[in-house]
């Protein structure tokens, strides 16, 4: 059984301005680029999730229980740059002591999106990059998605409907997260 214990993710820029954010939600004032600017990244958050696509390049520091072939969240994955193992303790410090895998030590498995499959069961942890996935259907979705939240701000975003991503319902898989 996999088990994440922890998700680090650096986000890279929005993939929709706020320029086109505003004429997206057709907004001609200053007054409320505060809040747009923080509903585009909520937005895409929500799309990111539900079709477990990357939308922006990050950096992911993923740390878990790792025994079998485990799919790594978020996709395009560019690169995945170290693969550490847990060992033990220093018993002096009480820091975690982590080796250091080789490429051969594990294996990749997959094109677009990518699984992770350990040579033994251990806590591993697992940092990648990814490259932000442009398909203008899902960046539809997400200023749909925009839009929605902008116009019910304080409502409840779990009764959001779920027509508004109906292009990332396609790219949609069982997911980690």
């Amino acid at each position: 059984m996999n088990e994440i214990w922890e998700l680090k993710v650096t986000d890279g820029s929005e993939p929709v301005s706020l320029q086109t954010a505003k004429d997206w939600l057709r907004v001609t004032s200053e007054d409320d680029d505060t809040i747009i600017s923080d509903l585009i990244t909520v937005a895409r958050k929500k799309i990111e999730r539900y079709a477990t696509r990357s939308l922006v390049n990050k950096t992911i520091v993923l740390t878990g229980l790792i025994e079998e072939y485990f799919l790594l969240p978020y996709s395009p994955i560019n690169a995945v740059s170290q693969v550490r193992v847990l060992q033990g303790q220093d018993t002096g410090t009480g820091e975690n002591d982590w080796e250091t895998l080789d490429a051969d030590e594990y294996q990749l498995v997959g094109y677009f999106q990518k699984h992770f499959k350990p040579s033994y069961w251990g806590t591993y942890e697992i940092t990648y990059t990814t490259l932000g996935d442009t398909d203008n259907g899902l960046l539809t979705d997400l200023k749909r998605v925009l839009l929605w939240l902008y116009e019910n701000r304080g409502d409840d975003s779990d009764s959001m409907p779920m027509e508004l991503m109906s292009n990332a319902k396609y790219l949609k898989d069982l997911s980690y997260l």
